[in-house]
């Protein structure tokens, strides 16, 4: 009776049990508090000391001091730089740079510039296709895709073809160097001139081939792609004003463009029995994806086969 009554005798919410020592005090005050290692209490000084300790005499010193990451993501330099810069994309040197000291992160990517946003291709390419489609062109989509992107796909045009000549002449100028060394060789040339100007020629034109082939790769590379960017972002806002007996298909899709052709005057009445494919989220996801797909293919590779 007696330990009972000394039991209740103690104040509410006081533990049974005290703590041994004041550190069991500070661990039940901070029950999440975690003990620190000797590394996470390391200043940044000894941080660096064990880094140079760490660092070998063979490492590689380029890779030394890598630039720290920005606080935006840039835009990218590909519009503002000069002629000699694009030609040899030197404007993408710097991400290369950064790339080569240290793995590259989301804020180290430079962001497009406007003329190369995918909203304003599309709006400008939608245009151009409902101008050519309402005065009745054959071929809208393609008169249109050739209207956006006109300028960039045919420098890249003419770039191949550039670098199909000088690939061409390579071979012939080495063919007149074989010619020139051999009658050196007999003493038929005193002047060697002629033989420097031919091997400058040689390095020339195919300096000349390789940075106008790689022109014409980027180019048709980069129109490919924002085509079909552009295709998919037409596609899919058509897609979500669709009427629901457009995508069903059957004899109500044939009788209600019927009655749109009769009202509009442009076409004439088609056969009431006629049924037509509906447009099905199926049928959507494979125009932009596959369709997409082999336009893109088209814009990379047509200028190869037609001048090979």
């Amino acid at each position: 009776m007696a330990d009972k009554s000394a039991i209740g005798a103690q104040a509410p919410g006081m533990p049974t049990d005290p703590p041994a020592d004041e550190k069991d005090i500070e661990m039940q005050e901070q029950p999440n508090a975690r003990p620190t290692s000797p590394r996470e209490s390391d200043t940044d000084d000894d941080i660096e000391d064990s880094k140079q300790k760490q660092r070998h005499w063979y490492s590689n010193p380029l890779k030394r001091n890598p630039p720290p990451l920005p606080e935006e993501r840039p835009i990218s330099k590909e519009w503002t730089a000069n002629l000699f810069s694009q030609a040899i994309f030197w404007w993408a040197n710097g991400l290369l740079r950064v790339g080569y000291k240290r793995p590259l992160e989301v804020q180290d990517l430079p962001r497009l510039t406007k003329e190369r946003h995918n909203k304003g291709i599309a709006e400008r390419l939608d245009a151009e296709f409902r101008k050519r489609a309402a005065r009745g062109d054959k071929h809208p989509l393609l008169f249109a895709l050739n209207a956006t992107f006109f300028n960039e796909f045919w420098f890249g045009g003419f770039m191949q073809l550039v670098a199909i000549v000088a690939l061409t002449l390579s071979p012939l100028l080495l063919k007149y160097i074989i010619r020139f060394a051999g009658e050196a060789y007999y003493g038929n040339h005193s002047n060697s001139g002629k033989g420097v100007g031919l091997a400058i020629g040689v390095i020339a034109v195919n300096m000349l081939g390789a940075v106008c082939i790689n022109q014409w790769a980027y180019r048709s590379l980069v129109v490919g792609g924002m085509a079909r960017g552009s295709l998919i972002s037409i596609i899919y806002a058509k897609s979500q004003v669709i009427s629901a007996r457009a995508k069903a298909g059957g004899k109500g899709a044939a009788n209600a463009k019927d009655e749109l052709d009769e009202k509009s005057g442009k076409s004439k009445k088609t056969d009431k029995g006629e049924t037509e494919e509906g447009w099905s989220n199926g049928r959507v996801s494979n125009l932009m994806s596959t369709d997409t797909a082999r336009i893109n293919q088209a814009c990379e590779w047509c200028q190869v086969s037609y001048f090979w």
